[in-house]
């Protein structure tokens, strides 16, 4: 099992909307909901610029089905910006 990149919360919204087919569903304060209702998955992300910490990133990629070593293979093949 690898390591877990660390990422920003708007880094993380942006692959989530833009690679893995969720939709941004609302904002409140520093938070953005997102869904996906192929998988019917739904989770919050805090929208900040910081680095989240690894066990805030692991439970939102669980959220959101996301396995780690995907997460991490598409960090390395630059999906992730």
């Amino acid at each position: 099992m690898s390591k877990l990149p660390r990422v920003s919360g708007n880094v993380l919204i942006k692959y989530l909307v833009n690679k893995k087919v969720f939709r941004i569903s609302r904002q409140k304060g520093s938070h953005v909901s997102l869904r996906n209702d192929e998988l019917n998955r739904f989770t919050s992300v805090p929208a900040k610029n910081g680095e989240l910490g690894a066990g805030l990133t692991k439970q939102i990629l669980d959220d959101c089905g996301i396995i780690r070593d995907e997460f991490t293979l598409d960090y390395q093949n630059g999906l992730i910006k």
